[in-house]
């Protein structure tokens, strides 16, 4: 290398970069702007140890990481506007898949595409995927098929606890639906998902994360649902 050529580097902002600037400026005088900027772009720096301990004895941490829920709360509420559009004309037959998949990604993308976001635009694309298929797809297939193309596209995610955590959990709800016969609100039906999800999931996390936190299980009974 030649030391007598000098180099300089210069910076510049992305989109998602002034964005969080944006945001940062208007949010200053917030009592909890780290916790906006952490749900909107996964930005958590902000986040004092205080809270960071308090989220965490909880139970309650992973409400602040964007992951599979945050991005599946994006695409329901991109399915109900493409809905409200397909309810003025049929022409928007797709506006349901459509606009979706846009809202997830873009909030995907706001996010900083970690892996766990990654993942979870691709089961919402797979979800448009078989909605489309003829005939019913059961859910065990599903899972079979999210599994092997999330492998594919990310052999080494294997060894990562948050792939089994996340497939762990969605089988587990696809089990609760096929075995509930439950005539509870939505909301009742939300509690009894979430409690059936924690019971059995039980194992997994006392093997993962060797122990288990009864307060945090209590926590996200309330939580999880609400959020």
């Amino acid at each position: 290398m030649d030391r007598k050529r000098s180099f300089f580097i210069v910076s510049q902002h992305s989109v998602r970069a002034q964005l969080i600037d944006s945001v940062r400026d208007k949010t200053h005088q917030l009592e909890h702007q780290a916790m906006v900027l952490a749900l909107m772009f996964g930005v958590r720096e902000g986040i004092s140890a205080q809270n960071w301990l308090k989220l965490k004895q909880s139970g309650l941490s992973h409400l602040v990481a964007i992951s599979g829920l945050h991005v599946g709360i994006a695409f329901g509420i991109g399915w109900l506007l493409g809905f409200t559009l397909l309810r003025v004309h049929s022409l928007f037959l797709h506006a349901p898949m459509l606009v979706g998949l846009v809202v997830a990604f873009s909030y995907a993308w706001l996010a900083g595409f970690s892996i766990p976001t990654q993942r979870a635009v691709i089961m919402c694309f797979l979800v448009c995927v078989f909605t489309q298929l003829s005939g019913r797809v059961p859910n065990s297939l599903k899972w079979l098929l999210v599994l092997c193309a999330l492998l594919t596209l990310a052999p080494f995610s294997v060894v990562s606890p948050s792939l089994w955590m996340s497939m762990s959990a969605v089988g587990i709800i696809f089990l609760y639906q096929t075995k509930s016969k439950s005539r509870a609100t939505l909301f009742g039906q939300t509690i009894e998902a979430q409690l059936y999800l924690v019971v059995v999931m039980m194992p997994l996390v006392i093997y993962l994360f060797h122990g288990l936190s009864f307060g945090a299980v209590v926590y996200n009974l309330i939580f999880v649902p609400w959020f």
